[in-house]
């Protein structure tokens, strides 16, 4: 297909849903047990549909116990991995705002991205403990370091009584940082709708269904890790290998 039939048909696309919490509550309750997320390793984990989204839910408990509302931004700084995956969608969900940050740049590097996005929280993988004790200047930033999906955090329930907040199609979604070739990184806002079309537009460029299975090679906290590997496959129903 040429870019120029690919620009029509994002400029006319409709999209089906007002944030991605309801787009993947819709696939929850349409595809529960079927398999979304697949972790190889020397012990492969999967997560269908159902068992993520307790997961996310669940991870209401500490965005609360952190005093985190609706548009907050929190830095997510992990490798592929579960963890950031749960977190990611718990976030979006959630009506947070999720910065993703390179694991591996410096802690000067993550300081300045942390700073310039406003972050209120950051969320981080036990093995980057050294790196992120060696930012300074964090001021009121709250750090959370994560060591697993198994921690118990992820296991405790949610409480029923717990009134969702409102997610506006305009809403701040992600903000993407660019890898700062002429100067400091620059932060890319996108929005729900940013994402919802995007995500919808590659699973119809490639025709993807409830039996595609999409593989990420590239870092989740890349915009072409994210919607290409992990929304756009959400958007059909279909699951991901990370």
């Amino acid at each position: 297909m040429s870019l120029a039939k690919h620009q029509q048909i994002s400029k006319n696309i409709k999209i089906d849903y007002n944030n991605i919490r309801e787009l993947f509550y819709e696939k929850v309750k349409a595809r529960a047990d079927e398999i979304f997320l697949i972790c190889p390793g020397e012990n492969t984990v999967e997560f269908t549909y159902i068992e993520l989204n307790s997961l996310i839910k669940n991870t209401y408990n500490i965005f609360r116990s952190l005093e985190l509302k609706t548009r907050d931004r929190v830095s997510l700084i992990f490798h592929n991995s579960p963890e950031f995956v749960a977190l990611y969608f718990s976030a979006l969900c959630f009506g947070l705002t999720a910065v993703p940050i390179n694991p591996d740049i410096t802690s000067k590097e993550m300081r300045y991205i942390i700073n310039d996005s406003k972050s209120k929280a950051i969320f981080y993988s036990n093995v980057l403990e050294s790196k992120i004790k060696n930012i300074k200047n964090l001021g009121d930033v709250k750090l959370k370091k994560i060591t697993s999906i198994n921690d118990q955090e992820f296991s405790l329930k949610n409480e029923d009584s717990f009134e969702e907040n409102e997610i506006f199609v305009h809403d701040t979604a992600v903000i993407i940082y660019t890898s700062g070739t002429t100067g400091n990184p620059k932060g890319v806002i996108l929005s729900h709708l940013n994402m919802l079309s995007d995500s919808k537009c590659v699973a119809e460029w490639f025709h993807f269904d409830t039996k595609t299975r999409t593989l990420c090679i590239l870092p989740l906290y890349h915009n072409n890790g994210q919607i290409p590997t992990l929304l756009a496959p959400l958007y059909q129903g279909g699951s991901t290998v990370i």
